[in-house]
């Protein structure tokens, strides 16, 4: 195996179904020697709970995809990424890759270790605890009837259009340089750091993200940073990475933001 850079993300176990669709994408493409062992245990870990839709068919061709890899690896290759992998604790490697493991001459030694160590339990965190449920929908549950009742106290249409033709002529009003700059914001060198930092991972370096990836990934990340706000507008961050454009510190090539190096 060749001693590189290998991608890695922090806490995959610790994600959300939705963060993990977001944080784990560019992870489940990539050739396994590209890919830290600790994440790879991680992935396959997070592979047994079957979870259902796409990400779970994701996981299961990654699961089954680097078993073949890692089987077809050069006997010394085996060797460094099995040792690489004795190195975290024995409960973090799941039973599928110690399954594995016992079908591999030269990761035999390793599997012994972990025959005495349980491989730990994953359970995948609920996006919104009941409480701030409440909290967001003014100390109720939103309840399909409760959502049908203000579906019907919503605004028609026309009453929506009338609205928003109002707010486009007030905006054309706003002279421009009433306007609040991006770099006024007190977000935008957290927004910035973080977007350039993504781009510049090695998973990412050379093939970019994906806008829409880019985007949710940032916004996935202001929910979790020891930041003083909690939540970021699609729009906003988008704002932020056609700042940068304008600086040629990132370029969008076939709808994908790639660092300009």
């Amino acid at each position: 195996m060749r001693e590189a850079r290998r991608a890695k993300v922090e806490r995959l176990r610790e994600m959300t179904a939705t963060e993990l669709s977001v944080e784990a994408s560019e992870l489940l493409v990539l050739h396994v020697d590209r890919v830290e062992p600790s994440c790879v245990a991680d992935l396959y870990a997070l592979e047994e709970l079957r979870m259902p839709g796409f990400l779970g068919e994701q996981l299961a061709t990654f699961v089954r995809r680097t078993s073949r890899e890692i089987r077809d690896l050069p006997a010394a290759s085996q060797t460094v990424f099995f040792g690489q992998l004795a190195e975290i604790p024995a409960a973090d490697v799941p039973a599928n890759l110690r399954a594995l493991a016992a079908t591999i001459p030269t990761a035999a030694r390793h599997a012994a270790t972990w025959a005495d160590t349980d491989p730990s339990v994953v359970v995948l965190p609920t996006p919104l605890p009941v409480q701030q449920q409440k909290a967001a929908s003014g100390g109720r549950i939103v309840t399909p009837e409760l959502a049908a009742a203000r579906r019907k106290e919503a605004p028609s249409r026309e009453e929506r259009e009338a609205k928003a033709r109002k707010e486009r002529v007030s905006r054309a009003r706003v002279p421009q340089e009433a306007k609040p700059k991006l770099e006024d914001d007190p977000r935008y060198p957290w927004m910035r750091n973080e977007i350039l930092t993504r781009l510049s991972s090695f998973a990412n370096l050379e093939r970019g993200l994906l806008e829409t990836v880019l985007i949710s990934s940032v916004r996935a990340s202001a929910v979790r940073a020891d930041v003083p706000w909690t939540s970021l507008s699609q729009e906003e961050v988008l704002a932020a990475v056609r700042a940068l454009s304008r600086e040629r510190k990132v370029v969008q090539k076939a709808g994908r933001w790639v660092l300009v190096r």
